[in-house]
């Protein structure tokens, strides 16, 4: 699916989910297109990629309580 389908159908969707609720989907887009800008950093204020560092944490549930431990506390 390309860029462009899966915008339209997400619009779509988000339409119908508008209407099954009553609400008018074309006053709702009104609604937000009035708003003042957000002041919120966002994908085109930053000027370079920030690196992030990732760790992959494994989790088990364990037998009995149903908390969540490590898997090096399991015997």
């Amino acid at each position: 699916m390309l860029v462009d389908e899966s915008q339209r159908f997400w619009f779509a969707s988000l339409a119908e989910l508008q209407i099954a609720l009553g609400l008018d989907p074309l006053d709702q887009a009104m609604g937000v297109s009035s708003l003042p800008e957000s002041r919120r950093p966002g994908p085109e204020s930053s000027s370079a990629p920030i690196e992030v560092e990732v760790k992959i944490v494994t989790r088990c549930w364990s037998p009995g309580f149903g908390r969540i431990t490590r898997p090096s506390e399991i015997a």
